[in-house]
């Protein structure tokens, strides 16, 4: 090691003002406590917040999830009809606007309607028959009834055949069936069941 030197000495005093220092300190405590609060009420909105983005988003995505489900339950009724008729193509379009028509504007849904559609064709009406007056002839009777669209399909199907009336004839059989139950204590179902033994 080199020789070392002498670089003399200081001398001095370091006064050390405890009072500020624990002021300092204070504040630096109370400015930590305040940022550790605000971090906490933030995190409890947070948590509030994405809660209820949760909830939303479940709402949202069930509401969607329904809707998915009446859309294929819709096509899937459609597809017995065109089963059932045989159409295809432009037909079916015209079908379908016509069942989601009645669906908006009478007391039943499309679903109901395609349902009573269903009954119709299986009872021997065409497509072109139900949406050119016997399916509203269906919903006139089925809401002046108070009974469901297969019952009132049911009804115009079966008196139709057994008085060998026309499609076309549809509304005109409507009204008179409901206003012949309307007249009497009988019901159009049971109206529609001695009408059969009176063919």
């Amino acid at each position: 090691m080199p020789d070392s030197e002498d670089l003399g000495s200081a001398h001095g005093s370091v006064t050390i003002d405890v009072g500020r220092a624990l002021a300092n300190l204070a504040a630096v405590r109370r400015s930590s406590a305040s940022t550790v609060g605000a971090l906490n009420t933030f995190g409890r909105s947070a948590i509030i917040a994405g809660g209820a983005l949760v909830g939303v988003g479940a709402a949202i995505g069930g509401v969607f999830a329904l809707a998915v489900k009446k859309t294929a339950d819709l096509e899937r009724q459609i597809s017995y009809i065109k089963g059932i008729t045989g159409i295809q193509g432009a037909a079916v379009d015209v079908l379908r606007q016509k069942i989601i028509d009645l669906g908006q504007s009478s007391a039943y849904t499309a679903q109901e309607v395609a349902v009573g559609f269903t009954e119709l064709a299986k009872g021997g009406a065409t497509v072109t028959q139900i949406v050119g007056g016997m399916g509203d002839a269906m919903i006139t009777l089925g809401q002046a009834s108070d009974i469901s669209l297969d019952k009132a399909a049911t009804v115009l199907i079966s008196i139709s055949s057994t008085f060998r009336l026309a499609a076309d004839q549809s509304a005109h059989i409507a009204d008179i069936i409901q206003g012949a139950a309307n007249a009497s204590i009988v019901s159009v179902e049971d109206l529609s069941v001695s009408m059969k033994y009176a063919g």
